[in-house]
């Protein structure tokens, strides 16, 4: 079975996405807690849409 994927680069309305899979990571390697440093969901979204607005 295959399945089509496309690759692209990342655009500011896929910050939210991002922010949750970044979260996601920092619960995997932190026990299912991320670490107290860790960015909230919000401000991690709001950092990354504002880096891929920028052209980052």
């Amino acid at each position: 079975m295959t399945t089509d994927r496309t690759v692209r680069p990342a655009r500011p309305e896929d910050a939210r996405r991002l922010a949750e899979l970044r979260w996601m990571f920092k619960e995997e390697d932190h026990e299912r807690r991320p670490p107290a440093s860790a960015r909230s969901l919000e401000e991690a979204e709001r950092w990354i849409r504002d880096r891929l607005a920028g052209g980052h």
